[in-house]
């Protein structure tokens, strides 16, 4: 999950959640989902997105299972 959130800083300039103080950002991490990153910069491949999407999955089964499955879907992007 971190790593989507790193990556989603990296892409976007920003991190994926916001609040005006740490709980509301702590509520936000648990129910609401990320703005996909390009909707806040055009030009984000689409299959980067859905990766970094799939890394800020809320439920861990449906995040990637290894570190193996983030580098061999990141391998198949353009």
């Amino acid at each position: 999950y971190s790593l989507g959130a790193t990556a989603y800083c990296l892409l976007t300039g920003r991190p994926p959640f916001a609040g005006e103080n740490v709980f509301a950002l702590l509520h936000a991490h648990q129910t609401e989902p990320p703005v996909p990153p390009s909707a806040v910069r055009p030009g984000v491949p689409a299959d980067v997105e859905a990766v970094v999407l799939k890394l800020l999955a809320k439920e861990p089964a449906e995040r990637y299972g290894s570190a193996a499955e983030v580098g061999a879907a990141l391998a198949g992007c353009a």
